[in-house]
């Protein structure tokens, strides 16, 4: 069962995207900012990442920014999630591989995923 790393500050979004992903068989942890997920990442090793920009303590950027600067971070793909227009295109440049835009279908949300999890060899399996 491949593992998903979901990172927003926002419970319901998190609850919501954690109740899609389980019922498609992903293992799915969670966190409340960049730094919380930083910890996650190192110790939990997913097979993607699904992050936020706008979070307190870390936001989204801080945490692209320091996870592509090495293992174990670095072969994680991430999708954006967010509601700014100018979001993907930037976060391209931090080395995200997908952007979902807020609201998102959860169809949008699992074909994300699905792609990200088979990418690069960050995916740990249970």
């Amino acid at each position: 069962m491949k593992k998903i790393l979901v990172v927003d500050d926002d419970p319901a979004i998190r609850d919501v995207v954690v109740d899609i992903l389980e019922m498609s068989d992903y293992k799915v942890k969670t966190a409340s900012n960049g730094a919380e997920a930083l910890d996650q990442i190192r110790s939990e090793q997913p097979a993607a990442v699904l992050l936020d920009l706008m979070m307190p303590v870390m936001d989204g950027w801080e945490f692209l920014r320091r996870c592509r600067c090495g293992p174990p971070c670095a072969a994680v793909p991430v999708a954006i999630m967010s509601a700014a227009h100018d979001a993907a295109s930037a976060a391209s440049r931090l080395g995200a591989q997908a952007y979902l835009a807020k609201p998102f279908e959860i169809d949008a949300v699992l074909d994300v995923v699905d792609r990200l999890s088979t990418l690069g060899e960050g995916g740990a399996e249970l």
